[in-house]
């Protein structure tokens, strides 16, 4: 069982976290331990959407662009969080396509599908001799809301980071910053369903020209 703020969460015989009625995860209650098991459940859901760092996303990069002027901040980020690294799938004002895991802010989001909120990292000693705040991009301020698959797993995170520290971040705020996420989310899947579609019918594609043949041979020996 995965330990959380409201009880304890299992996973059911399809892998997914079972969570109040639906099976989802309820938004800014649940907390999970990253067990061996459900880590490895959720690197399995990370790899389901692997196909976008390949596939420019020109929706992507719309909400980032889309978060900084809302938040007012400097850069934003929609990353993926594998094993040893975290990558983005769109970035603004951020010049890496990816960092390790063990530096990255948005690892420690992987655990609640509340956002995370770091008002001054200097002051946070999850973070204070992190590369990231002790040198560029000087990280100061971070706000990052969950990627929640319909399965339940969080995948990564859409977060705004600003090097400037701020004394609030306001419900409201966090809020929108969560409506943001889901966007990303339900585009995401609907790019993986699209993907699936593919794969489901290119071998019917492909197998046409080998069937034509075969036809037109079955018809030369015929006559």
């Amino acid at each position: 069982m995965l330990l959380t703020d409201c009880g304890s969460v299992g996973v059911d015989s399809s892998d997914r976290v079972r969570l109040g009625n639906a099976g989802r995860p309820v938004l800014g209650q649940r907390r999970v331990e990253l067990t061996d098991r459900y880590e490895q459940l959720r690197l399995r859901e990370v790899q389901k959407y692997a196909f976008l760092e390949h596939q420019p996303n020109h929706s992507s990069s719309h909400l980032v662009e889309l978060a900084c002027s809302i938040f007012g901040a400097n850069t934003a980020l929609i990353s993926l969080v594998e094993q040893d690294r975290q990558w983005f799938e769109a970035k603004i004002g951020f010049d890496r396509s990816e960092t390790k895991r063990d530096v990255s802010f948005c690892a420690h989001a992987l655990v609640s599908d509340d956002v995370l909120v770091v008002h001054d990292a200097r002051n946070d000693p999850r973070f204070s001799s992190n590369a990231l705040v002790t040198g560029e991009p000087y990280i100061r301020f971070y706000a990052g809301a969950p990627l929640v698959t319909p399965r339940g797993y969080v995948i990564g995170t859409l977060c705004i980071i600003d090097d400037e520290p701020r004394t609030e971040f306001s419900e409201a705020e966090q809020k929108r910053l969560r409506s943001l996420a889901r966007l990303v989310m339900d585009q995401f899947e609907l790019k993986r369903l699209t993907e699936a579609q593919k794969a489901a019918t290119f071998p019917c594609r492909a197998s046409f020209p080998q069937i034509l043949l075969a036809r037109l041979k079955w018809h030369r020996n015929a006559s």
